[in-house]
């Protein structure tokens, strides 16, 4: 019946879900990235009893039919079946936002993306399947937390990228490219670590693009926001003006 057939889920859900938030940095959400594992019969029986659920109860109670998807999405998770899992929290995110575990399933892809180097894929995620909804990334400071990260990476990454083709082209205009990529990286989080050698990079791709106003206001940059705080890089940048 109906009735029992939701009780196994829930003894399922409350003894094998976990909470995803608290992770905030790389490789530390217990999360298998990179490996797939095979289920055990424990957890593949949590799979089967959501498998029947959805294909037998016709009229879930509110609620029950979210709760049955976060657990098929958790469970391949932890194990790594992430070709799975991520639809899962795709629907989950869509299909059942105002759920509370709507939060979780897209805290999990989140961690996905990120650990994986999935980063194009997971700055998508946000801005598309997340960012028309205001609110819900300002429901829960870890989905906020973890976009804003990864958008920063997803510029690190292409301005990484920018500089080594910049550097086999010897195109003018491409270093000048990746100058503004660092600039955006920059006043993304001005206060990030390194956020001085970001802006120092910046100002040497500039220069080496030949675009010498963008090189010295780079640099001037550099000094002011960074003076009294014994930045290597700003005093570079002082010696790089005096030259």
């Amino acid at each position: 019946c109906e009735d029992a057939a939701w009780a196994q889920i829930e003894g399922y859900s409350n003894s094998k879900t976990s909470d995803p938030r608290g992770t905030t940095t790389r490789g530390d959400s217990g999360f298998k990235i990179g490996k797939v594992e095979a289920i055990p019969a424990a957890d593949q029986k949590i799979l089967d009893a959501a498998e029947r659920y959805t294909k037998f109860v016709k009229k879930p109670k509110p609620g029950q039919k979210a709760k049955t998807a976060f657990l098929q999405l958790e469970t391949y998770a932890r194990f790594g079946h992430w070709d799975k899992a991520v639809p899962l929290c795709k629907s989950m995110v869509t299909e059942h936002r105002s759920h509370e575990t709507s939060v979780f399933a897209a805290n999990i892809c989140l961690v996905y993306y990120e650990d994986a180097d999935e980063l194009e894929d997971g700055h998508a995620f946000c801005k598309d399947d997340l960012g028309k909804d205001k609110e819900f990334l300002e429901r829960d400071e870890y989905v906020k937390r973890r976009c804003d990260r990864i958008a920063i990476l997803v510029v690190e990454k292409r301005a990484k990228k920018c500089v080594a083709d910049a550097e086999k082209s010897g195109n003018f205009d491409q270093h000048v490219e990746c100058g503004a990529l660092y600039t955006d990286l920059y006043d993304s989080n001005p206060d990030a670590d390194a956020a001085d050698l970001v802006l120092w990079n910046a100002g040497i791709q500039y220069e080496k693009g030949k675009a010498i106003g963008l090189a010295i206001a780079s640099f001037s940059r550099l000094h002011k926001d960074f003076l009294g705080k014994k930045s290597e890089w700003a005093q570079k940048a002082i010696r790089k003006m005096g030259e």
